[in-house]
Parts: C-alpha cells; sequence; structure tokens
C-alpha cells in the first residue's frame, strides 16, 4: 500500500490514535473501579480488547480515506478502420474492436472507447491500430497514453482545404493532397459539371486550384481525380455559401484608355464592387461619371483608389496632399507603375514612407518557380533604383508566391506600389480566374475594411452524419433547420465556460452548449440552415460514406496528436489509485461488533 501523506491524512489518524488511547485508558480505570486494586483483568482477555480497538481505529481510517495502491500500466490494443488482423494474436493481449473496424474473428467488438475502458478500468495505455480514431472516440482517449502503429493510407485524395464561404467574384482557392497517384490530374467542376480549373499534381501529389464564383448563395462544385483518362474515385463535393460582400467603393484614374484598365473595371463590376472611374482623353478632356464629385472631393468617402504614374504625376503638389489625406482617414491607395520613374517621382514616393538604393536595372521581369508559373508570369516594371520600407508588406501572386508589389500602413489607410503592368493577358490567354485572384487579393490587402456584421460562426471542419459542429455567436432563439424540415434548438450558456467543460441543455439530443458556441450533431447529409433573428446562414454536412479517404487523413492526423501529447515514458512504468472502501468498512463493522460484545460480557478475573 502506497499512503498519501496529506494533512487531513495525519489529522484522521492522529484523532483515531488519541481515540485508542483514550478508550484503553477507559477499559483500565473500568476495571479498577469495579474490581479493586487486588484483582486483574486475564492478560489474554485485555490484549484482545486492545488489540480490537487498534483494528477498529484502522480499518475506520482506511474506510474514510482509502489507501492508494500501485497498479501496472495494462495496454488495450484497439482496432480501429482498416485495421488488419494481428498475426500473433495470442501476443497481442486485450484486444478491442471498435465499429469501423472490418470484422475480425475471435475478437471483441464494442460500442467506442469510451465503452472499452469503462468495461477494463485497469488500461493506461492503449495501442491504435489502423486509420485512428474517429471524432467519437477522441475525447475518451484523453486519459490514457495512446501508441499509435497507423495503416498506409489509400490511394486518392487525402487533403482538401477549400473556404465555405466566399465572396461573389473573389478568388476560390483550393489546396490539397492526392496519396498514392503520382501526376494524377485534379479537375475543379462547377454545379453544372463543367471543368473550371485543373492542374497536375506535383511534388508530395500537391495542388491549388483556384475558380471565381459568381451565383449568390449556396453552390456544390466537385473535385475529381483522373489517372490515365479514368476517374480513380466518385467526385468529391466541395460546398461553398457565395456572398454579395460588403460593396467595396473603388476609384479608377487612368492617363489613357487601355486593356488593363478595360479588364479591371470588368472584373470588380462583376464582383458586384460600387466602381468609378475617371479616363483622361487629352486636351483637358476626362471621361467621367455624371455623378462625380468634385476634383477637391473625389476622394472622399472612397475604400480604394487605383490609379497609373502618369495619372500620379498629373496630380500635383495638392493633389498628392490629398490623396495622402485620404489614405490616412482610412482610403487605400495602388500606384501601378506603367514606366521607369525619374528623381522627383522617387522625391514623393519619400513623402509616401518609401525610400530609394541602387539596384540592377530591371526593366521587366517575369516570375521563378514551376513551369505552370512561369507559362503564367506576368510583366513585371520594378523600378530602379529599388524602392522599398522598413514596414513594407510584399503583395504576391496567390498562385505561386511571385512577388507583384508592395504596401505599408499609412494612418487608418494604406499605399502600395504595383509592379504588374499586363494582367489582362490572363484574361486575352482564357485564365480569368487567375486574374480574378490576383486582384482579389490585392483589394483585400489595400481596400478599408468595413465593420462586420454579428453572424454565426461555423467551423470550417470536414462535417459528416453523427460528428459534432460548432456554430458560435449565436443569439437567442436560434436553430438549426435540416434538409428533411426538422428543427432543433441551439441553446447556449450565457456565462462562458472553461476550455473544454460542457453542458447538457434542454431535452434534444442534438444541441449541446459549450462557452458562447453550441454544438450540432448532424442526422442527415445535406444542405443545413442556422436560423436567428438576423438571418439564415446555410452550412453542408456530407454523408458518411463520402470521401472515405479525407476522413481517413483527418482521423490519422488527430490520432497522431495525441500519441505525441505526453512522452511515452511519463506513465509507462505505472500508476496508483485508491483501493475500494467496502471491505474496509466490512472489517471494521466486524471488529466494532466484536468489540461491542465483549466490553459487555462478564470479565474474567483471577483474585489473588
Amino acid at each position: 500500500m502506497i499512503a498519501a501523506p496529506t494533512t487531513t491524512s495525519t489529522l484522521v489518524t492522529g484523532l483515531l490514535v488519541l481515540g485508542v488511547v483514550i478508550a484503553l485508558a477507559r477499559t483500565v480505570f473500568r476495571l479498577r473501579v469495579d474490581y479493586g486494586p487486588r484483582t486483574a483483568a486475564t492478560f489474554g482477555w485485555f490484549a484482545l480488547l486492545a488489540a480490537l480497538h487498534v483494528v477498529c481505529a484502522a480499518t475506520l481510517r482506511n474506510t474514510l480515506l482509502p489507501p492508494w495502491t500501485r497498479i501496472s500500466a495494462e495496454t488495450l490494443e484497439v482496432r480501429t478502420g482498416g485495421a488488419r488482423p494481428s498475426p500473433n494474436a495470442s501476443s497481442a493481449g486485450r484486444v478491442v474492436v471498435l465499429p469501423e473496424a472490418p470484422d475480425l474473428a475471435g475478437e471483441e467488438r464494442v460500442a467506442d472507447l469510451a465503452s472499452a475502458l469503462r468495461q477494463y478500468p485497469d488500461t493506461r495505455r492503449i495501442r491504435v491500430k489502423g486509420a485512428g480514431l474517429v471524432a467519437r472516440d477522441r475525447d475518451a482517449a484523453h486519459s490514457v497514453l495512446v501508441e499509435f502503429h497507423p495503416s498506409p493510407l489509400p490511394a486518392g485524395l487525402v487533403e482538401l482545404h477549400a473556404p465555405t464561404q466566399v465572396v461573389r467574384g473573389a478568388a476560390w482557392p483550393v489546396h490539397g493532397r492526392v496519396e498514392g497517384v503520382p501526376g494524377a490530374i485534379v479537375q475543379l467542376l462547377d454545379p453544372a459539371g463543367v471543368a473550371v480549373a485543373s492542374e497536375k499534381t506535383g511534388a508530395g501529389g500537391k495542388f491549388a486550384l483556384f475558380a471565381n464564383p459568381r451565383a449568390i448563395g449556396p453552390a456544390e462544385y466537385f473535385l475529381r481525380v483522373v489517372h490515365q483518362a479514368r476517374s480513380l474515385a466518385p467526385d468529391v463535393t466541395i460546398p461553398v455559401v457565395v456572398a454579395r460582400g460588403d460593396g467595396l467603393r473603388v476609384l479608377l484614374l487612368a492617363a489613357a484608355p487601355g486593356p488593363e484598365l478595360k479588364y479591371l473595371r470588368r472584373w470588380a463590376r462583376d464582383a458586384g464592387l460600387d466602381v468609378r472611374s475617371e479616363i483622361s482623353l487629352g486636351a483637358a478632356n476626362r471621361l467621367t461619371p455624371a455623378t462625380s464629385n468634385d476634383r477637391g472631393q473625389r476622394f472622399t468617402g472612397v475604400d480604394l483608389v487605383v490609379l497609373d504614374d502618369r495619372t500620379w504625376r498629373a496630380l500635383g503638389v495638392a493633389g498628392n496632399r490629398e490623396l495622402l489625406d485620404a489614405a490616412r482617414a482610412g482610403t487605400g491607395i495602388l500606384l501601378r507603375i506603367t514606366g521607369p520613374l525619374g528623381a522627383s517621382d522617387r522625391g514623393k514616393l519619400g513623402l509616401w514612407g518609401f525610400t530609394s538604393r541602387p539596384s540592377p536595372t530591371l526593366a521587366a521581369s517575369t516570375a521563378k518557380g514551376s513551369a505552370a508559373a512561369v507559362a503564367s508570369a506576368l510583366t513585371l516594371r520594378m523600378p530602379s533604383p529599388s524602392v522599398s520600407a522598413p514596414d513594407a508588406q510584399i503583395l504576391r501572386d496567390p498562385r505561386h508566391g511571385s512577388v507583384l508589389g508592395v504596401y505599408r500602413n499609412e494612418g487608418d489607410g494604406r499605399l502600395g506600389l504595383w509592379w504588374a503592368s499586363d494582367s489582362y493577358r490572363l484574361v486575352l490567354r482564357g485564365d480569368a480566374v487567375a486574374h480574378g485572384a490576383i486582384w482579389s487579393r490585392v483589394f483585400a490587402e489595400l481596400a478599408r475594411p468595413h465593420s462586420s456584421h454579428s453572424t454565426p460562426r461555423l467551423d470550417q471542419a470536414l462535417v459528416r452524419v453523427g460528428e459534432r459542429r460548432f456554430v458560435c455567436d449565436i443569439g437567442e432563439g436560434a436553430l438549426v433547420r435540416a434538409p428533411n424540415g426538422h428543427e432543433f434548438a441551439l441553446l447556449r450558456n450565457a456565462t462562458p465556460m472553461p476550455d473544454g467543460e460542457t453542458v447538457r441543455v434542454g431535452k434534444s439530443r442534438s444541441a449541446f452548449a459549450t462557452g458562447n458556441c453550441a454544438a450540432f450533431w448532424p442526422r442527415v447529409p445535406g444542405w443545413h440552415e442556422v436560423h436567428t433573428n438576423a438571418g439564415a446562414w446555410p452550412f453542408h454536412v456530407r454523408s458518411r460514406l463520402e470521401a472515405p479517404q479525407l476522413f481517413a487523413q483527418l482521423d490519422r492526423e488527430a490520432t497522431l496528436q495525441l500519441s505525441a501529447r505526453t512522452a511515452p515514458a511519463v506513465r509507462a512504468s505505472g500508476t496508483t489509485r485508491s483501493q475500494p472502501r467496502w471491505p474496509w468498512f466490512l472489517v471494521w463493522l466486524t471488529a466494532s461488533a466484536v468489540l461491542w460484545w465483549l466490553e459487555r460480557a462478564s470479565i474474567p478475573v483471577a483474585r489473588r
């Protein structure tokens, strides 16, 4: 036995020892009073009485504070999905099979990991074999050490990263990885089944695709992996909700019409932006909308100003001061550099916070990288000497990361320099998606941020039927409407709770609250909707049989994180636990009954 020397146990032990001493002193005093000094109790009877007092005290102490005992670190082997039978089943020890695992003859099948741990309470380590623990079993695995022996991943799409909510006209990136199929072609299909993007997998089977959704509302795109002119598996659904966006107010200034400005205006209007343009036609003539503000107020209330270097020079000192004041008030400014900059231009950029430093002359440059990146490279008009700033941030091409410009913060706004002068060539080559991806990234970085409305936040994880999904920032009266018409109330606790703590709310089996979020367990696949007083927000749930490779990879990564949570040597040798109380209580009850009987029986004495 291993006793835990705490203050409480020491106090209880001291009180019980004092009680034994008082009880024995009382017995001696009783003998002296009843039988006088010339009598003495039989030594054996008195020794038995003293021993029973000690036994009663010791067993009462162990009943109140059970002693600790060391137990061995028992290992339980857990078979999950994709697990194979052990070649030497007799040496595997205790083995349980979870519902996802295939039928394995002669091995015990359990409903979940928590049930197995309750059935074998001595378990301190589990050896997981197969694809890994599903979401249902990961919480129970936190109480034990996890040793993971993963099975090989199935061939096909094993990683997928795509946003579930995008803005119309903005680039929609889809990244992922294909396992075991080198040189596969990944195609992104729109809701009509038309391929809008495709790419051959690169090193490690990775790929990156972009789409430009235009229709407002929920839509289902599809990802197809093709190898040797045939599809490897059923298409994987990529649900996305296309929102209208904030309607940025954009002002385009140009010294002359051109294809760059033409296709930029077309993309901005298709994206739902509020676009106003001013184009110089020469001889002091300008093409402006009828509602254009006065020259001294045209930057007022604008979220982003895009102008070329010729227009920037024509603004003069007063115009540049007005432009800087607008930037400090929150307006984003993007200067498109279409030619070489002179000394006076670099001096004006010094007022913007950019400094010049010597560099090799570079009138035009192409991006470096993969073959696909070089094929879609843009002409870069980089100034010489180069212009930069200590706090400058880089504007990159979202496709392959090449540098297309820089920007820095100025007050509440941002000032940016743009090297690429011919992004319209992407549209002419039929790659309008790449054109939209570049400009949506630039506008998102530089434009004045709009205050976001209070809307529910949905976790971005892949969710399928029967697995938990979190909905946060919800108000009172929020509910989830399933595709079959059933509604489930989402109830939250107004008081934030500690991390990881959950509480059952209401009578529904589908809604639990944790902190300021609610968790929902969907029962049917398809589009669900979160309804609040402010509106409805859809989200998608996959079926249990869809995209098994994706969920196998998710289970694998989550189980690997569990196995790396604690060093195996920390608890490998064993642990301690308290002994049960009931045996000590029975011994105390028996000893107390015998002691009670002996104290009331006739005392054998020997007379001198």
